[in-house]
């Protein structure tokens, strides 16, 4: 499930609505059409508000939207829901759970100790200091993320005005990438359940068959994810949200192609020059290794053919394929299931390689 948003997204109710009503009729105003088309599984908020009594007001996610007709769930974020007259205002307005929404992907919270990234270690004694971009003793993150890639324009400076000669200054190093966790064994995962406790990483398929596996994948800050709602899994690959007993946003599931055919795709007009591939696996219970392929949207086993990962024997081991094979730069990388491991084996693909603008 994503949040959309959309400019100047306001309302006016063509009729009135009781505190059931899930559907809202607008009228017809040229602003009206400016709440974003919703697509499955996604939402916008909006609110309703009285003009006169500004403490009187409904916050609402509107789950569909098709020209002036709205579908919407009801006493969104500690709101009740109410009967709104005809002329009633909905507008999309920030909120708080809005902001909160955002604050853990920032690193900002009420916490004192979450304002990071302003120093290193912090002036308390909990010893808390960041790592890798995360503060170590609670998981927040404050990494600043970017893409280092070998510009496609030359930087040349004058080095020496005598003989007219000329440097590129452009510099990049190696990056690492890697896929959401995926089951190489020769059981399927487990069936989601409601009420089971799931940690992050944990990979499950849902109730009725969607053609994809799902990796839970947790905000900063949270434990696990125990639903007892069943989760919006679809057949688009989508990720629906991860709630926990008390319906809160906890995560997402991450869509993960079942059987395994993953395609990593890397940012608009760059390559890659790949130099490593391989797999770690961080939870290993298998009498016999996993064979997959490696390679290029083009050429599935282009680094790695029906290979097995012999090189892993436990958990936290990581099976190393350096690349020495030429050829062309690729913008696709596709991890293959060959044959499966006899037992547990869970882990992420990686990639490792030099990004180059095109």
């Amino acid at each position: 499930m994503a949040e959309r948003f959309s400019d100047n997204a306001v309302g006016t109710l063509a009729s009135g609505i009781d505190d059931t009503s899930t559907t809202i009729t607008l009228a017809n105003e040229p602003w009206a059409v400016n709440f974003v088309a919703i697509s499955q599984g996604d939402f916008q908020r909006a609110t309703l508000a009285h003009p006169d009594y500004p403490q009187l007001y409904e916050i609402v996610h509107v789950i569909e939207s098709a020209g002036l007709g709205l579908t919407v769930e009801r006493g969104m974020e500690g709101t009740s829901a109410q009967p709104w007259a005809a002329g009633t205002k909905i507008s999309a307005r920030v909120t708080a759970e809005m902001l909160k929404s955002f604050a853990p992907r920032l690193g900002i919270e009420d916490d004192p100790q979450a304002q990071y990234g302003r120093q290193f270690r912090t002036t308390t004694n909990s010893g808390q200091f960041v790592m890798n971009g995360r503060v170590e003793a609670s998981y927040k993150a404050v990494q600043i993320s970017g893409v280092h890639a070998l510009q496609p324009v030359a930087a040349a400076v004058r080095t020496n005005s005598l003989d007219n000669s000329y440097i590129d200054m452009n510099m990049t190093h190696e990056s690492v990438g890697a896929t959401a966790f995926v089951h190489l064994g020769d059981g399927t995962p487990g069936t989601w359940t409601s009420g089971n406790y799931y940690s992050d990483g944990s990979l499950v398929k849902p109730p009725t068959a969607t053609g994809y596996h799902y990796a839970l994948e947790l905000f900063p800050g949270e434990s696990h994810s125990d639903a007892t709602t069943l989760p919006n899994f679809d057949t688009y690959g989508s990720c629906p949200m991860a709630l926990n007993s008390n319906d809160e946003d906890v995560g997402v599931w991450v869509a993960v192609p079942a059987p395994l055919a993953l395609v990593e795709f890397l940012p608009g007009g760059t390559r890659i020059m790949v130099t490593e591939v391989g797999f770690i696996c961080y939870e290993y219970g298998a009498t016999t290794a996993p064979s997959v392929s490696i390679g290029a949207d083009d050429d599935p086993g282009l680094f790695a053919d029906n290979i097995a990962l012999s090189q892993i024997a436990g958990e936290n081991h990581v099976h190393r394929i350096p690349v020495t094979t030429g050829g062309a730069m690729h913008y696709k990388l596709r991890f293959r299931l060959e044959t499966p491991a006899g037992g547990t084996f869970r882990g992420r693909f990686y990639w490792r390689g030099l990004i180059v603008g095109v």
